[in-house]
């Protein structure tokens, strides 16, 4: 890891303290540390890289993990990254077939994971080393004795081996709309982004951090980080129960939450009661805008708590944060639904017309940045779209604008859609929407239309749509967008389909909608 030197540190000063819990099992400091030295030298020891990863790289061995939240995890996950390889990082709850083409394609020298099945595939047999966790299978070794401690002298040759510009990790993109794409990292751009994001995110010695999402995606992957790089606790969860993460706050003692939208709405809802979350100092949101009505509910719950929302993309690392104080009454910034914030400390943003000029002040554009902290790209031939460079500057593709040295976010270019001829782009629709009260959470699709090219539809939460009717949420779109953005349909859903890290799929909603016959779907009048 990029931080095992702090992990040690932490060790010596607070042998004791948690480094990590989950469902009552726990993981301190100084038996991580050990740990992660024990699996780091043993990988180290295999000898193996013998192809770069990326262009003009040196040969780099590279160590896949497919596993759940679990102190096996952060065991493997630590330890891998304190070694010589690369790290990639899988998402356990993907399909056989997504596994097996990922592993086809990455070729790692070895293979953790928790699952029988994902140990049995036949890609993963081609492997030099299986390991597994908590799970029997024929031919691999046990991931207990991967962890055991090591002599000091192999330790030592573990600190010393390491390079800040060697790979670090290999994640993948959260894939709402499309499939993952896997890019690559280095060692000293998680260690660059470390010191701010634990500054403006609140994350120190003393804090325990509740992060119940996959620590196989990004949000909770970095949080963790983060948060052994601090000498706080991490406090992970099987399964986000948000009546477990409300306990986790008044009989754990939580200080930090960290979620997706679709979780904090969720912790609001199950405090229920004013000040039910007043021992929490900070909540930290990504992946989505949250809406004003959502932060209501979070001030009354969580009074004394101060909310950052990050805007980022797994390519790009951080590039903006948002702060509101909970405690004083919500600003009411202009263009709010579309507001993401001044720049990340180290992180220049620049917005450009299609020919690279740069745009001034106000004008729409494609938002760019520059900065130590972003991905050396995309392993393999890409398809066009998501992340590219411009000399130092790098984008992903989203469209927005600068105001006043803030950030404002419109969509993405490959999520914008062309209907009757005009472009359009869903989130600034979704955030027309979520002004007409008490709307929290809005999904804009664009359908397939013989006549349009693609007709704008808009999905609502049921609870929240019941007292709406399709004339009156077309009119209030009117009033704040052209006609050419009112959606022409309107859906209402009881619950909405997550992706594996907790974000809304896109995907499924359209499915849903294209069956016609779905009730889990319904067409408002």
């Amino acid at each position: 890891m990029p931080i095992i030197e702090e992990i040690l540190g932490h060790a010596r000063s607070q042998p004791g303290r948690p480094a990590f819990e989950i469902d009552g099992e726990t993981v301190g400091f100084a038996e991580l540390a050990d740990s992660a030295l024990g699996f780091a030298h043993r990988l180290n020891a295999l000898s193996v890289g013998t192809r770069a990863l990326l262009p003009g790289r040196p040969p780099q061995g590279v160590v896949a993990l497919s596993l759940r939240n679990s102190t096996s995890f952060v065991r493997a996950f630590v330890g891998a990254t304190a070694s010589t390889c690369a790290t990639a990082v899988l998402d356990p709850s993907w399909p056989s077939r997504r596994t097996a083409a990922v592993l086809a394609t990455l070729g790692p020298d070895v293979l953790v994971t928790d699952s029988a099945d994902v140990a049995g595939l036949a890609e993963a047999r081609r492997c030099r080393v299986v390991v597994t966790a908590g799970v029997e299978a024929p031919g691999t070794d046990r991931l207990d004795v991967w962890t055991s401690r090591t002599d000091a002298a192999s330790a030592s040759r573990v600190l010393a081996d390491r390079d800040d510009d060697q790979i670090l990790l290999i994640g993948f993109t959260s894939g709402t709309t499309s499939a993952p794409k896997a890019f690559a990292r280095t060692r000293r751009s998680w260690r660059g982004s470390l010191p701010a994001s634990a500054r403006l995110l609140r994350a120190g010695p003393g804090e325990t951090t509740l992060a119940p999402g996959p620590l196989a995606h990004g949000l909770s992957l970095y949080g963790l980080a983060e948060s052994l790089y601090s000498g706080g606790t991490l406090v992970s969860a099987r399964r986000f129960r948000a009546r477990d993460c409300v306990s986790g706050v008044t009989d754990r003692g939580a200080t930090r939450f960290l979620g997706v939208p679709t979780m904090l709405r969720a912790l609001a809802v199950a405090a229920d009661s004013p000040g039910a979350l007043e021992g929490l100092r900070t909540l930290v949101s990504s992946g989505a805008k949250l809406d004003r009505s959502v932060m209501a509910s979070l001030a009354r719950v969580a009074p004394r708590a101060l909310l950052v929302e990050y805007y980022g993309a797994s390519e790009l690392n951080f590039v903006s944060t948002a702060t509101t104080d909970l405690s004083a009454p919500l600003p009411d910034l202009h263009d709010s639904a579309s507001y993401v914030g001044e720049p990340f400390p180290g992180v220049e943003v620049s917005v450009r017309s299609p020919d690279g000029a740069e745009l001034g002040e106000g004008e729409r554009g494609t938002v760019f940045v520059r900065s130590d902290i972003v991905s050396e790209g995309y392993l393999g031939p890409g398809d066009g779209t998501g992340f590219r460079r411009d000399g130092a500057w790098c984008t992903v593709g989203d469209q927005g604008y600068l105001r006043g040295g803030a950030l404002h976010i419109i969509g993405r270019e490959g999520e914008m859609l062309i209907s009757g001829g005009h472009n359009v782009y869903p989130a600034e629709v979704e955030g027309a929407l979520r002004e007409a009260r008490p709307l929290s959470e809005v999904q804009v699709l664009g359908l397939p239309d013989p006549h349009l090219g693609t007709r704008l539809v808009a999905v609502l939460r049921r609870s929240e749509a019941g007292h709406l009717a399709e004339e009156e949420l077309r009119r209030h779109v009117e009033r704040h967008l052209p006609r050419h953005k009112v959606p022409r349909e309107f859906y209402s859903v009881d619950q909405w389909p997550l992706t594996s890290s907790g974000k809304i799929s896109k995907r499924t909603l359209t499915e849903w909608i294209e069956a016609g016959r779905d009730d889990r779907v319904q067409r408002i009048p």
